[in-house]
């Protein structure tokens, strides 16, 4: 029997053998590689985590370099609102002569002058006032619902770089303000004071989603107004859940509730025959002697919790504390004080308001009598209402206010109200940069020694923290790019050279 050939590869098959083998080489190789570069890339996060836990300890020990007016710069955006009142009473005069009209839109262009610094700025307007419905009287009806139109808002914050200079502008009796680029401009000074509604629409205005991530921005509102409310929700109930829901109103004009204020005294009716009091007050004086201070206070107390749950929901949309503002225009009553600034010193005001405006030794033929005694009667019931005798808690969350302006009674006061405003929330946006050098965190004994690292990195490497104070957030990062690095290279130089002066 034949010995069958002894079998071996062709040249073919070894080619093949060959890649297969050399395929599979490949394929481990690069696994084996991948799994160091992974195990260096992890050792390298591990190193870049310590670093910036190490800096955090620093900052914590250091935070006093953190306070040096040249390692602020500006980094964080303001949306900010101007809620401005167009009721007809602000075409009066201030005490230097200027129209309160015109002195208001020639102050916000100033501010508009200091926002337009920071590009990352935005800017909308709320213009708000209340008129009756139809315009008129409601017969005798003195709780007249008002209409909401003519009111005027921005559509959407608008990017500082895009607003140009507000215009106030008459034709006879007639006055207007113009906001450049908005097709409803202009918008004339007319109607009574709806305060709420200026607030709810202003919220809404930052409350809206409009493709811009508001953490890490600030809210700021600027309300400027030149009395109290006259007309606003009062009778209906409202609670935390819809204070910002914009509603028609159901207290009238502040006439008619003058009226029906000025009943309560028993000398009201021997002066009934004076002229003016005739003309306002004859067709009311059937209705409840209280009704009409009490919705006074409720409209009032309306406005300042509008304001406070405002404040409280914008702060926590934002991630940063809220700036509101109010700014009166010759203001004369202790609430309508009290409903800008309400802490506990325009509080006790209220309490006192008869013995201190002279109100008992005022002619009670003159009209400014009247006036005087509603606004003591409404004062001395909102104290009541705040701090109630039938043994019901005292009301304690009513302070919104970053800051008020009630002096304000010429151009030159409103002017330096408003670019005080603007200059202090700028200077709000500014976040403190400090470098520290990757080497003095370790020689610090904030690093620990056995984190292994070359004397380049340790020092060539800085890690550049960030604190943004009105937000009170701290930030950590190194330094990578090349403009970083001389920027903390530069810090180090002026430090140095502080510390040899």
């Amino acid at each position: 029997m034949k010995r069958d050939r002894e079998k071996g590869f062709t040249l073919v098959e070894l080619m093949c053998v060959l890649v297969i083998l050399a395929l599979l080489a490949l394929l481990v190789g690069k696994a084996i590689t991948g799994s160091i570069n992974q195990a260096k890339d992890d050792l390298d996060e591990s190193k870049k985590k310590a670093i910036l836990n190490a800096a955090e300890k620093w900052s914590i020990d250091n935070s006093d370099k953190f306070d040096d007016f040249e390692t602020k710069k500006i980094k964080v955006g303001l949306d900010v609102v101007f809620i401005v009142d167009m009721s007809g009473s602000m075409k009066g005069k201030m005490n230097d002569g200027n129209a309160k009209t015109a002195a208001t839109v020639n102050s916000i262009n100033i501010a508009l002058d200091t926002l337009r610094e920071y590009e990352d700025n935005r800017v909308g307007f709320v213009l708000f006032s209340g008129r009756d419905a139809g315009g008129g009287s409601s017969g005798n009806n003195p709780y007249r619902s008002a209409n909401t139109s003519i009111l005027h808002s921005s559509n959407k914050l608008i990017p500082i770089n895009q607003i140009g200079t507000l215009v106030h502008s008459t034709n006879g009796s007639q006055e207007y303000v113009t906001i450049p680029g908005d097709t409803n401009s202009p918008i004339e000074f007319v109607g009574g004071t709806y305060t709420m509604l200026g607030l709810q629409k202003a919220t809404q205005l930052l409350m809206q989603s409009d493709g811009i991530t508001k953490k890490g921005r600030i809210p700021v509102v600027i309300l400027v107004t030149d009395g109290e409310p006259s007309t606003g929700v009062a009778n209906r109930d409202v609670n935390e859940s819809n204070y910002l829901q914009v509603t028609d109103a159901d207290q009238g004009h502040g006439g008619t509730t003058w009226c029906l204020s000025s009943a309560v005294w028993p000398n009201f009716k021997d002066y009934f025959e004076f002229p003016y009091v005739s003309n306002r007050c004859a067709t009311v004086t059937n209705y409840p002697i209280s009704e009409a201070t009490n919705r006074s206070v409720k409209m009032v107390w309306n406005v300042i919790q509008t304001s406070v749950i405002s404040k409280k929901n914008l702060s926590k949309i934002y991630g940063a504390s809220m700036y509101f503002y109010t700014i009166g225009i010759g203001l004369t009553s202790d609430f309508g004080k009290f409903m800008l600034e309400p802490n506990a010193t325009r509080l006790a005001n209220l309490s006192t308001s008869r013995a201190t405006t002279g109100v008992d030794s005022m002619s009670k033929t003159e009209e400014k009598y009247w006036d005087t005694l509603w606004h003591v009667d409404i004062s001395e019931k909102l104290y009541n209402f705040i701090n109630p005798t039938d043994g019901s808690p005292k009301k304690t969350d009513y302070n919104y206010v970053t800051k008020a302006f009630l002096n304000s009674v010429s151009l030159e006061d409103l002017k330096a109200n408003f670019e005080e405003i603007a200059t202090e929330i700028s200077e709000a946006t500014k976040v403190s940069e400090v470098c520290v050098k990757v080497r003095d965190l370790q020689q610090g004994g904030y690093l620990g020694k056995n984190i292994e690292l070359t004397e380049e990195y340790l020092n060539d490497k800085y890690v550049i923290m960030s604190y943004n104070e009105p937000t009170n957030q701290f930030s950590y990062a190194l330094a990578e790019t090349e403009n970083q690095i001389q920027a903390c290279q530069d810090y180090y130089m002026k430090q140095e050279a502080k510390e040899n002066e």
